[in-house]
């Protein structure tokens, strides 16, 4: 999914790509630019604005299973009936009928951490432990929702489940969406699409900003690009990306951990996805893709993360702090650090298992258990037919420290990554491909 050839990887969804730019005479990866994504990608012409006000909830029937979205204060009613009326929508669908820019200007998007603009978003769903969370099916049937501004760092308080949507409970769907030119920040559980998920997310995607901060209460975090905290094992996530930055602050007291560029904390399954967010923390658990993946028994596949990563302790180019099965997955970015465990892949992997994937990234830090791929093995993991470039990564040891388990990572030259002999039992008919640069994607 690299080299040009990120849209290869997911040719079944066209609503997420447009044409990449690159092909694979260059030996290195190119990502994708936000511009190719458009909301003329999408299946709808008509665009809807919001005047930051307008609520209408007179769309809804409690009798009727399923409804479509015209209208953007239909949008912010959904919030409304969601929690404020305690309708969940459990067995019902809700589609998306047009594209919904909730601030009619986002040209300059990008500058309103410091220059807001005029509508303030509230979030889907406000209590993971209570009604007031979405449990229906939200169907984006391919369109785009621009503008979602949300910052809530000066108020006296922390400020949790941030995002379009800020609870998704189990049994919960969302899919076939498109969120750009978006700033949100909150203070903890928060993502680009949904703050917290227990449910099902497919074929969606956030470009944009997503931050945390601290107060002097306490310390912000699980923070992701996508998601800021999947739930425990319930759902899954598939086929979505991530672009921008997610970043976490420490402006008061105390440091964010759980951060990462599509999920910040996660405990479910995730394939054919994707994040090229530049990520960084102060804190722990920091990674391109993901922060903190446990829970054993789910499995992070055909993935992978090209971002910068930055963090304190368990640092890694894909993953942070990890305890479940990786594996079809890759790192490209640059992971800094002045804590302990950072690697090029993962930072600190616990009784898990890690197989074919690679990363090629630099990799450094003044702190201990560094290694180009793998920065701490630890629980009996066991890590087989990986790879990692040698030269790129700065690191001549693959694994930083090796306290149980079993390695078998090999360090490579540049050179030797980018030829196909090099990945010896490898599949390149129908997982992986190459050119002239790293391996990628199907």
């Amino acid at each position: 999914m690299g080299g040009g050839n990120i849209e290869k990887a997911l040719a079944t969804l066209p609503f997420l790509f447009a044409a990449c730019s690159g092909d694979d005479s260059n030996p290195h990866i190119d990502e994708p630019s936000s511009s190719s994504i458009d909301i003329s990608s999408s299946s709808q012409t008509t665009t809807v604005y919001w005047d930051g006000s307008s609520v209408d909830t007179e769309w809804y029937d409690v009798d009727e299973s399923e409804f479509t979205i015209t209208t953007a204060a239909q949008l912010a009613g959904l919030a409304k009936l969601v929690n404020e009326d305690d309708q969940n929508f459990e067995g019902k669908t809700v589609k998306l009928g047009v594209n919904i820019m909730l601030n009619s200007d986002t040209t300059n998007w990008k500058s309103w951490e410091n220059t807001p603009p005029a509508n303030t978003w509230t979030q889907i769903g406000t209590n993971l432990y209570s009604r007031n969370r979405f449990t229906g099916t939200f169907d984006g049937n391919n369109n785009v929702i621009s503008g979602v501004y949300m910052d809530y760092a000066a108020v006296s308080a922390p400020a949790s489940y941030k995002g379009l949507f800020g609870v998704v409970a189990r049994y919960g769907k969302i899919e076939n969406l498109g969120i750009k030119a978006s700033f949100i920040r909150g203070y903890n559980f928060v993502g680009g699409l949904v703050g917290e998920s227990d449910g099902e997310i497919n074929n969606c995607y956030f470009i944009g900003t997503v931050r945390s901060y601290s107060w002097a209460g306490g310390t912000g975090g699980h923070l992701g690009g996508l998601v800021g905290s999947s739930g425990v094992g319930y759902g899954k996530i598939s086929n979505s990306y991530s672009m921008g930055t997610v970043a976490a602050s420490a402006e008061l007291s105390g440091v964010g951990g759980n951060v990462g560029g599509l999920v910040g904390s996660n405990s479910c399954e995730i394939s054919n996805s994707y994040s090229t967010s530049n990520v960084s923390s102060l804190g722990d658990n920091v990674g391109g893709l993901i922060g903190s993946n446990s829970f054993g028994y789910v499995t992070i596949k055909n993935s992978y993360a090209t971002g910068t990563v930055s963090g304190g302790s368990r640092v890694g180019g894909l993953i942070g702090g990890n305890n479940s099965p990786i594996e079809y997955s890759y790192a490209t970015g640059a992971v800094s650090s002045a804590g302990a465990e950072i690697g090029g892949l993962v930072g600190y992997n616990v009784s898990a298992t890690i197989k074919h994937s690679y990363s090629a990234g630099a990799v450094s830090s003044t702190g201990t258990s560094v290694g180009g791929f793998l920065g701490r093995n630890n629980g009996g993991g066991i890590v087989s037919d990986s790879y990692y470039d040698i030269e790129a990564s700065g690191q001549s040891e693959a694994v930083g420290l090796i306290s149980n388990g079993t390695v078998d990572v090999e360090g490579k030259s540049t050179a030797d990554m980018q030829k196909k002999e090099t990945y010896e039992g490898w599949d390149f008919n129908t997982i992986w491909n190459i050119g002239s640069g790293y391996p990628y994607l199907r």
